[in-house]
């Protein structure tokens, strides 16, 4: 991910799709089990796991960095944290997920992303945005 000093910067630019980061890009949907989607992961044996657990077994498996500020998880545990909280009925999704450090996470709570780092809060919607109106295209 981008370090922390970068972040002004890239949100001037192209919103950065968190999905094609490493440990993400490692995650591949297998099937759903009813209304739930099950994914593998590259290089991890078992599965098929529900989306917290495979992004957590991708993060230990890849390098892997904060969400929020970017600090690599070789300086502690990454935890993962919901975009739209799970207070604000936030899902369980793969899109909804990042890693987040320990005091990020404890930083942003309950709060909306848009509240708690409004520049990344407008590149992930932007990121959303986007892969919607691309699915949209396609059934033009």
């Amino acid at each position: 991910m981008v370090p922390q000093h970068q972040l002004q910067m890239q949100s001037a630019e192209t919103p950065r799709h968190w999905a094609a980061q490493l440990p993400y890009r490692t995650i591949v949907y297998i099937r759903s089990n009813r209304t739930t989607p099950l994914f593998a992961v590259a290089g991890v044996e078992g599965g098929p796991w529900k989306a917290i657990k495979a992004l957590k077994l991708a993060s230990r498996k890849y390098k892997s960095s904060c969400f929020y500020c970017g600090n690599d998880s070789k300086l502690g545990a990454l935890t993962i944290d919901h975009i739209d909280p799970r207070t604000r009925d936030g899902k369980d999704d793969l899109s909804n997920l990042v890693l987040a450090c320990r005091p990020c996470n404890l930083l942003k709570a309950d709060k909306p992303i848009e509240t708690f780092r409004p520049e990344l809060g407008r590149e992930w919607l932007s990121t959303l945005l986007r892969q919607v109106q691309e699915r949209l295209n396609r059934l033009a």
